[in-house]
Formats: C-alpha cells, structure tokens, sequence
C-alpha cells in the first residue's frame, strides 16, 4: 500500500543545505507563467544528458505545458544538420 501511495503521489525533496537541487523561486514564476505548449529539446550527446535534464524535467514537474524530449547527436546527426544546430 505504501509502495502504491508513494508511486502515485511521487514528490522530490532537496535536502542539500543550499538547495542545490532545487529551482528558484523566480524560476518557478517564470515556469508558472507559461500559457502555450512548450517543447523543450535537449541537443546533446547521451553521455552529457544527466545534469541537464534533471533540470529539464523539474521545469516538466511544474507545469503540465512543458514537455522534455533529447536528441543524441550521435544517433542523429540527420536531424542536427537540418535543424541547423551547430
């Protein structure tokens, strides 16, 4: 029963003394003040995505607007070119 609660009511809690792994509170209005969808697509070979999309996906958690999608550039190189990524 726990392990059900805790998979349908998941929260994440910083627990650093500085909030290290936490948004600011003026990130967050800014994330709060989004209206239109929001795709948000990280460009980056697949062994430098961690700390970004940590981050990614906590402006995710904030709004239901925002959407996190990542490209390896590895993988994709069609798709780099012709978005003109550089």
């Amino acid at each position: 029963l726990v392990n059900y609660l805790g998979n349908k009511n998941h929260r994440d809690f910083d627990l650093t003394r500085d909030k290290k792994n936490s948004l600011t509170d003026q990130t967050k209005k800014v994330v709060e003040m989004v209206k239109a969808p929001v795709q948000l697509t990280l460009f980056s070979k697949r062994e430098e995505w961690g700390p970004i999309l940590t981050i990614l996906k906590m402006y995710k958690a904030l709004s239901p607007k925002i959407s996190v999608d990542a490209v390896d550039t590895d993988l994709r190189p069609d798709l780099v070119k012709a978005k003109g990524i550089t």
